[in-house]
């Protein structure tokens, strides 16, 4: 892919960039001009969340690198599974009724496998601001994700086939439509080899912190974070920072 992208906005109240060192989170749910910096402590050893405006930095926790190993796992899984959220097995509807028509656009032919990939590719940098641009807007309202999916659909070589059939498929991917909805459907490791459909795309950065983290400190670090939000917009802003200390996350396994 040409100039692949680092600024990502899934929807209107979502972006994130990705940085070589770090990974920078923004959207409605924080104050104009706010955004969450989560730099991977490279030289630090040590990953470092805070809330930032500015040049002004609201310190929430540090987390050692050794202490993240621990959970790496767990929240890579919780951001796939938040990306697909309701991700379901296949609905009774959808098996029932006959209005829908079935498309494999994926696992049923080697060479069309390749030509996805390259649809995928295609349509990513359609969907930045520019030719030049790192942003890349997958907002499913907007309309340039509607047409990267109509676009994907109608260029991509596709299978019609019975539901049956699409769920004998290993590493697929497809689509049902009728002529109200379209759905999403999938069998693959990330469905544990289970068919099964989605209908739009998400990221619950609170939930996935919960999941994670457990009750407690992510309760502490939410609670902070609306904290950090309020002192940021104060005028004396920079004197208040100054006496906060974060803490230090520990991890505590058995031996």
């Amino acid at each position: 892919m040409n100039n692949p992208p680092n600024r990502i906005k899934l929807n209107k109240d979502l972006w994130f960039n990705v940085q070589p060192d770090k990974i920078i989170f923004g959207g409605t749910f924080l104050p104009k001009g706010q955004h969450l910096t989560f730099p991977f402590g490279i030289r630090s050893g040590n990953f470092d969340l805070h809330l930032t405006k500015g040049n002004i930095q609201f310190p929430i926790i540090i987390i050692e690198h050794s202490n993240f190993l621990v959970i790496q796992n767990i929240l890579v899984q919780n951001l796939l599974s938040s990306f697909l959220n309701n991700l379901r097995p296949i609905d009774k509807d959808l098996v029932n009724n006959q209005d829908f028509q079935i498309y494999a656009v994926n696992g049923f032919d080697s060479k069309s496998d390749k030509n996805f990939d390259l649809q995928i590719s295609k349509g990513i940098d359609e969907l930045k601001t520019s030719k030049t641009s790192k942003r890349l807007n997958i907002d499913q309202n907007s309309q340039k994700f509607q047409e990267f999916v109509e676009g994907l659909t109608s260029k991509q070589e596709n299978k019609k086939m019975e539901l049956s059939e699409f769920s004998k498929l290993k590493n697929s991917f497809g689509v049902a439509v009728s002529s109200k909805k379209l759905y999403f459907l999938m069998n693959n490791e990330l469905t544990n080899n289970e068919l099964s459909m989605f209908d739009f795309l998400n990221l619950d950065v609170e939930q996935i912190i919960k999941d994670t983290l457990g009750k407690d400190l992510s309760n502490y670090i939410l609670n902070t974070i609306e904290n950090g939000k309020k002192i940021l917009e104060m005028d004396n802003a920079l004197e208040l920072i100054s006496e906060i200390e974060p803490p230090v996350m520990t991890i505590k396994t058995s031996s």
